[in-house]
């Protein structure tokens, strides 16, 4: 329940963005929550950096912990699938990182690597090699995320959390059945598309009506009314495809209307993901999957402040700004460090042999700019390009003459 209150509010705030990012998020969900579970963790007492939102640290704490433990005894199983998690924290040299905060990264996010750097003096070549360390860990699907620029005189840490996947289908689709076949958009324009298609006896199936509510799916049922034996227009259908070693699978849920998706996540949000698996039933069942690729970038700045997690990115300095002090254990608001920018780029292609999945998010710290030492301002105004003129008595404000100077020199 805890984690479906924040993947409610996530959803909520996906359906306001365009329909390909809202795609991309939508499906990088968990690995997002990884990344931010890093953070999270340094949040000290109940004091989180976000506004009536997000839960306890410490729940989230345990909760992430649980995930990892789950997702990196899945990682051994290398010789049926890939999946590979990476973690990594570039910090500036003089940065004394609390060592409780390294020591439960590397204990529930292995392989955690900390590097030491000096990002002030050397922003491109820690870029590169950031950038770098995220493509290799990607397979190279994602490269040079962190933008020139991004890494600046403020930048004192920077917090990465990588995920790969890549896995066969336990029941691959046959090349010669892919054809183009048609998809009807969301707007009903329709278009052929190339459409995979296979009879699967490893799947597994179920159907709801509109309401969520289970649809009695028949096992039998008389020829040529197979409409029957289908949820109406409001309901929708779900199956799950394992992958080779059936410790994975890919779960696709399609809305019997073409525009209906907005409302079956509606209803799939409204309840906890494990009470929809557990209707899944094993059955023969033919599978239409279109082939695709999709891969989104996207600054979450913007999208992490509507969830509630604005504060964050407030620096200390300010009434209920951030609190990373479990991360960086100093009590001097000016050096505290606060988020100034999240990066998040994902990737997949399904073809007939299997899926590739990637995703990258990257977390960057500064600390409040410092105050500089005040001089005296002497401005100055050169009449280096046409200016106006005005001739006037002091005392009385009476205008003597006028006039404007577009060249001096007529």
């Amino acid at each position: 329940d805890f984690i479906l209150k924040n993947v409610r509010k996530i959803n909520q705030t996906l359906r306001n963005q365009d329909s390909e990012h809202h795609q991309e998020l939508h499906r990088e969900i968990q690995q997002l929550e990884t990344a931010f579970a890093e953070a999270e963790k340094a949040i000290r007492k109940w004091r989180s950096n976000s506004k009536g939102g997000w839960q306890s640290a410490q729940k989230l704490q345990q909760t992430s912990e649980q995930l990892a433990d789950a997702l990196n005894e899945k990682s051994v199983l290398v010789d049926q699938y890939q999946l590979h998690l990476a973690n990594a924290i570039w910090c500036q040299s003089e940065l004394q990182v609390d060592e409780t905060y390294l020591q439960r990264v590397n204990q529930y996010f292995p392989p955690a690597v900390v590097n030491t750097a000096d990002l002030t003096r050397h922003p491109t070549r820690v870029r590169k090699e950031i950038n770098k360390w995220i493509s290799d860990q990607t397979k190279n699907h994602i490269s040079n995320l962190i933008p020139p620029g991004a890494i600046d005189q403020l930048t004192r840490m920077i917090l990465i959390n990588t995920v790969y996947f890549q896995g066969q289908w336990m029941e691959p689709f046959a090349e010669d059945d892919t054809k183009p076949r048609r998809f009807t958009f969301a707007s009903r324009q329709k278009a052929n598309l190339p459409m995979m298609s296979g009879l699967k006896y490893h799947g597994k199936y179920a159907a709801f009506q509109g309401n969520g509510k289970l649809f009695d799916t028949p096992q039998m049922i008389e020829e040529g009314n197979e409409s029957a034996g289908y949820p109406n227009q409001e309901g929708f259908l779900m199956i799950e495809l394992p992958y080779k070693g059936e410790e994975i699978s890919m779960v696709f849920v399609a809305p019997q209307k073409p525009d209906g998706l907005s409302q079956v996540e509606e209803t799939i949000c409204s309840r906890p993901w494990n009470n929809w698996i557990k209707h899944l039933t094993a059955r023969k069942l033919v599978a239409d999957i279109p082939k695709f690729q999709s891969t989104s970038t996207q600054v979450l700045n913007d999208v992490l402040a509507r969830l509630g997690m604005g504060r964050a990115f407030v620096s200390p300095t300010e009434a209920h700004g951030a609190d990373f002090r479990g991360i960086y254990p100093i009590d001097d608001p000016q050096q505290q460090l606060f988020l100034n920018l999240v990066l998040h780029a994902a990737g997949i292609e399904l073809d007939e042999q299997g899926t590739k999945a990637y995703a990258a998010t990257v977390l960057m710290a500064i600390k409040k700019a410092m105050a500089m030492r005040r001089v005296p301002f002497i401005p100055e105004f050169k009449a280096d390009r046409p200016f106006l003129f005005f001739l006037h008595h002091i005392k009385t404000g009476i205008l003597l003459f006028a006039g404007r100077i577009t060249n001096p020199n007529e």
